[in-house]
């Protein structure tokens, strides 16, 4: 056979190794193919040795589309191996090391087909190798008539499709190889069974130019070989990829960018491993009743393989057989000693059998007893009895039925084991038979029962007593005996003169009836559990009218401060002929201790003929009462009338508390005549002990004691007074706010604190004149000045000082006035403004309380013994009492019981010094109106230099020495100028209001007004329109800080009118008008007075007056005509 050997291609192969550009695995598989397992036939027609059974390999690299093998390949650290556990056969005749030294027509000749052999694609000169599955073009068939085994193991016949496709391979190339004699390939050689190892770590089968698939699936023969031993290979292969890279695949421990999959190392041909069998039920030496169902289970497993079946067998005869796991089938015992197989085969045809031993005895039959009813026992007719057994059994009970009198009622199938049946009347025997799982049965011994008709039950009424007595509406307790000797009590009912008032259907049988006043009849109907029913004796009582009861305990409600006190006892009815009393009173001992004083009353006896004696029972709260008359009593002295008969003291203990209650009961109370007793009954009584809680207070007005009232059914007919609680360091209103009644009243619950804030606020643009006014400011400064003709009370001068400093300044005049023409919105106080005339931010008081015992017993609301000077205790205008605006609750011993004290607290009104106020809301008249008036006066009015001065007059019979008006105006054709001092010796104010556009003026003097003319008159600036009585409203006036009248003289003013020229003026002798129009001249002087009788002047022409007679000084001239007047000042001077 020829060798092939090529050295020095190593080294550049290998190298070329290192040219690996990594993309993803091109090398999918190694896929081995069983291509023929060889038969003594193919063993003799063999050239070269060919044991029986030979296995004949082939070896493919399967790659993806595009990429192709370059070589097999050993190095130092990744080592080629082929290698066989016996030796490789080798074709002594045509055989090669490499295919493509064989031709076709040699490949069909005896057993050159097997001979193994390195390749890089190809089978024989022409041919590529294919997977016999993928074959299309048949065989080439063998001229030796051998190779003709059909092996399942190996798939389709090499005879029928030879894995040969006519592609023409590439040669391989050796590298680093040597086959000569036993060299490297000397396994592969001419002589067969020479070695079964090949092994290489330098050396390679190339394929130079890279070797392709024959078909799509890229899978390239890389060798074939032929052994009867164990095959195994450890491949390392250089793979190239479509870019011209190469990929390295190592058949363990991959360095750098080496790869390796699994399939590069495999094994085949190893002995075959018998499979393993285990039973894993029943259990070895295991006992069954005869007719059992007894389950087989097995588990199996193969090492090298599958398992195809288990097979079980009984006593060596086969009952079942399973091809799936998990491994069952099943045998139905029948007596006596058996054995169980369980007999596994692999995918090879290897058994193992695995057995164990069981016994199977015969059934014994279910145990049966009765356990209800029990035997000798009674029913009663129509019950329902429930009859129940205990049935047990080795294996299962499958049903227990039941009897009477030898008749079925049923099965049961399930324990406890039972059936229902209705009794009827007489003796009777009861059984139940059980059957088991395999069909034994058992007869219960039999069960005696006798069946009797209901006993009805017995009832009684245990309380009350007949002819017992109640006071409406007590609670009667109705208490009942009731029993049933064959059964139990469903219920016991209650009835009242033959209405069901209740039910009770558990014992001690009771009933709680509230009573009403009359006569009772008391029954109760005892009802058993079959429904028979008894009606108990019946029991009368009688129940009283507590409002016609001949006798009462009083009950007394007392402040919780008291510590004892005397409980009545009185007669309602007239008593006649009583000539003594025996009494049990019952009380709380823990309560309440009597004192042992009995205090006969005079209402119905001399309290002298009557002896009172007492005992007392503390344990149990009883008092025993006896009155009787002694040796002062005249022989025909009675009991007589009605009233309180006695009186019983008593002291409260310690466990008596503040807020408490304590009934006091006479259970017994007995009149005793001449010829015997009479019983009476007595309604009970209370002593109550309460705290007080609620402060009680009143509101009203300094001046006149009027009160301070609130209609919370009209909200808005007066001005809120709102009243909350505040802390003890009054830092905390209450939320909680109260307003008093109409008669000033109001009320406030302590706990929402101990202190009082009491707030009445007029909003900042309320209109105050009507009650704080130049009058006001005129008494403030008569205090100043130490003027005694007016000395203030002390609420006088608490309302003098608007700034609450304490004392009275001339800054309190200030703020009066201008808070009297509406100037500033509220007084500037000291607790709320800094010296800056700064807020901050809390509004300031407009009213003021405190309480009239404050006033009563403190001496700094006494005016100073030494006024107007400063005695340092008494008031004055150096020190004015300041209040607090928080005031306490007249309340002591808050703790343990607080006793209150009503007050009532005095209203002041900042400012209003004179306290001139009524009760109507701000938004309605202060005070009444006086009879004087105040009058501005148009018809006198003078216009002159674009202004109108109206003067205003005051009429009053009385001294005047305040003035005050208010008015709205036309404002588009009126600007306010001033009010004019006609006396120069006025405080006066005058401003307009930018929010409700009112001019308000207030005015004072220490000196009376000259009512003889206009103290003020009002200087407005006109334009050339006219002025009427139109153009005024809202007019009021305050004279002496009364309200009075305010009335307007109306005529119609011009600015220029009809007056055309006034010459000369100043005038001598002679005074000339020219008028435009037909009009009436008349000289006035400023007073108002005609110094001239009036003249008549015509169109456009000149009147003259005659001023000879007339002094000099202002005069004024009116032109009236149709429309209007004009008016202009003029002087006389001579």
């Amino acid at each position: 056979m020829k060798k092939i050997m090529i050295y020095g291609f190593l080294f550049s192969l290998l190298s070329a190794f290192t040219n690996v550009c990594q993309a993803q695995n091109g090398l999918e598989n190694i896929i081995v193919e069983k291509y023929y397992v060889s038969n003594a036939a193919d063993s003799i027609g063999s050239t070269g040795t060919l044991p029986v059974g030979s296995v004949t390999y082939r070896v493919y690299a399967d790659m993806l589309p595009g990429y192709k093998f370059q070589a097999l390949y050993g190095v130092s650290n990744h080592n080629l191996l082929i290698s066989s556990s016996t030796a490789f056969f080798n074709n002594e005749d045509y055989g090669a090391t490499s295919p493509q030294g064989i031709s076709v027509n040699n490949t069909k000749k005896n057993t050159v087909m097997l001979d193994s052999w390195f390749s890089v694609g190809g089978t024989a000169v022409g041919k590529s190798g294919v997977l016999k599955s993928e074959d299309t073009d048949g065989s080439i068939g063998n001229s030796n008539g051998i190779l003709t085994n059909n092996d399942a193991s190996t798939g389709i016949q090499i005879l029928v499709q030879d894995g040969m496709a006519a592609v023409a391979p590439e040669s391989p190339t050796f590298v680093g190889l040597n086959n000569t004699g036993n060299g490297d390939l000397g396994v592969f050689d001419g002589v067969s069974l020479v070695g079964g190892l090949f092994s290489t770590s330098n050396g390679s089968i190339a394929s130079l130019n890279g070797s392709f698939g024959p078909t799509s699936s890229n899978r390239v023969l890389i060798g074939q070989f032929t052994t009867n031993g164990v095959f195994h290979f450890e491949l390392n292969i250089q793979i190239g990829t479509p870019t011209g890279g190469t990929q390295n695949y190592v058949a363990s421990s991959p360095v750098g960018s080496e790869i390796t999959i699994p399939s590069l190392t495999g094994t085949f041909g190893a002995p075959n491993a018998l499979p393993s069998v285990a039973i894993t039920s029943p259990s070895n030496g295991a006992s069954f009743i005869t007719g059992t169902v007894i389950p087989l289970t097995a588990t199996a497993s193969d090492a090298d393989g599958t398992v195809t079946q288990v097979e079980f067998f009984v006593d060596g005869v086969s009952v079942g057989v399973d091809t799936t796991a998990p491994y069952s089938s099943s045998y139905t015992g029948v007596i006596g000693s058996h054995t169980i197989a369980a007999k596994a085969t692999d995918d090879q045809g290897a058994v193992s059998t695995a057995t164990i031993s069981i016994t199977v005895a015969s059934n014994p039959a279910p145990t049966c007893v009765i356990t209800n009813p029990t035997n000798g026992s009674s029913v009663i007719n129509g019950d329902v009895v429930s009859i129940t057994a205990n049935a047990t059994d080795n294996v299962s009970v499958a049903s227990v039925e039941f009897f009477v009198d030898g008749v079925s009622l049923g099965l049961d199938n399930t324990a406890p084991y039972s059936i229902n049946w209705t009794a009827v009347l007489g003796a009777h025997s009861i059984t139940a038979r059980a059957t088991d799982n395999l069909g034994a049965q058992t007869t219960s011994s039999a069960v005696g029962i006798t069946c009797v008709n209901n006993v009805p039950p017995s009832c009684s009424i245990a309380a009350p007593s007949n002819g017992a007595l109640y006071t409406a509406p007590a609670v009667v307790a109705i208490a009942a005996n009731a029993a049933d000797v064959d059964g139990t009590i469903a219920s016991v009912d209650f009835y009242v003169n033959g209405t069901l008032v209740g039910s009770d259907a558990t014992a001690p049988y009771s009933f709680n009836w509230t009573s009403v006043i009359g006569s009772a009849v008391l029954t109760v109907k005892a009802t058993d559990n079959r429904g028979a029913v008894t009606t108990s004796s019946a029991v009368a009582i009688s129940v009283a009218d507590p409002n016609a009861l001949p006798y009462n305990v009083s009950t007394i409600n007392e402040r919780c401060n008291q510590a004892g006190f005397c409980l009545p006892v009185i007669a309602h009815d007239t008593v006649h002929n009583v000539i003594g009393y025996d009494v049990v009173l019952h009380y709380n001992s823990l309560k309440l201790k009597p004192t042992g004083s009995i205090t006969v009353a005079s209402d119905l006896i001399n309290p002298s003929y009557v002896d009172a004696i007492n005992s007392i029972d503390s344990a149990n709260g009883n008092m025993y009462i006896s009155l009787f008359f002694n040796a002062s009593a005249p022989a025909n002295a009675k009991f007589t009338g009605a009233g309180t008969v006695f009186c019983v003291g008593f002291t409260k203990t310690a466990l008596f508390t503040s807020v408490d209650t304590s009934a006091v009961t006479i259970p017994s109370l007995q009149e005793s005549y001449y010829n015997g007793v009479t019983a009476k009954l007595v309604q009970a009584g209370n002593y109550i002990s309460h705290r007080d809680s609620v402060f009680t207070g009143k509101l009203s007005f300094w001046a006149d004691n009027s009160p301070i009232k609130y209609n919370a059914a009209n909200p808005n007919q007066y001005l809120p007074t709102n009243i909350n609680g505040n802390d003890a360091s009054c830092s905390t209103p209450s939320s909680v706010v109260v307003n008093p009644d109409t008669t000033g009243s109001f009320s406030h619950v302590i706990s929402n604190g101990l202190n009082l804030n009491i707030n009445k606020d007029i909003p900042g643009t309320t209109d105050v004149q009507p009650v704080i006014n130049g009058f006001d400011a005129l008494l403030a400064r008569k205090v100043l000045l130490n003027d005694v003709s007016f000395i203030p009370n002390v609420y006088n001068i608490i309302s003098m000082d608007v700034n609450e400093d304490g004392v009275i300044s001339a800054g309190d005049v200030s703020q009066i006035n201008q808070r009297a023409v509406l100037m500033i919105p509220e007084f500037r106080q000291a607790w709320n403004y800094n010296a800056n005339g700064v807020s901050n931010g809390q509004l300031s008081k407009d009213w003021i309380f405190v309480d009239t015992a404050r006033v009563a017993t403190d001496a700094a609301f006494a005016i100073s013994t030494t006024y107007p000077n400063n005695d340092g205790i008494g008031f004055s205008k150096y020190k004015v009492p300041v209040l607090s605006f928080c005031m306490p609750v007249p309340a002591t011993n808050i703790t343990d019981c607080p006793v209150i004290s009503a007050m009532t607290y005095k209203g002041i009104l900042i400012g209003d010094i004179n306290g001139n106020y009524a009760t109507t809301s701000p938004n309605n008249a202060f005070r009444s109106t006086s009879s004087d008036k105040v009058v501005m006066d148009m018809l006198k009015a003078v216009v002159e230099n674009g202004y109108l001065t109206v003067p205003v007059f005051v009429e009053s019979v009385d001294a005047v020495n305040s003035l005050d008006f208010a008015m709205m105006f036309n404002q588009s054709s009126l600007h306010f100028n001033s009010v004019v001092d006609n006396t120069n010796s006025l405080q006066a104010l005058a401003n307009v209001n930018a929010d409700d556009k009112v001019l308000r003026f207030t005015s004072n003097s220490l000196q009376n007004y000259d009512l003889s003319k206009a103290p003020v008159s009002v200087r407005f600036a006109i334009g050339q329109g006219e002025v009427s009585a139109s153009d005024f409203n809202a007019l009021a006036a305050y004279v002496n800080g009364e309200r009075v009248s305010f009335e307007l003289a109306s005529a119609k003013l011009s600015g220029t009118g009809s007056i055309i020229n006034i010459y000369p003026n100043p005038a001598t002798d002679m005074l000339n008008v020219e008028v435009s129009e037909n009009a009436t001249l008349q000289l006035m002087d400023v007073e108002g007075r005609q110094v001239i009788a009036q003249t008549e002047a015509l169109a456009g022409e000149t009147a003259s007056f005659s001023t000879q007679t007339l002094a000099n000084g202002v005069y004024v001239v009116r032109v009236l005509n149709r429309s209007s007047v004009s008016v202009k000042r003029v002087v006389v001077n001579k």
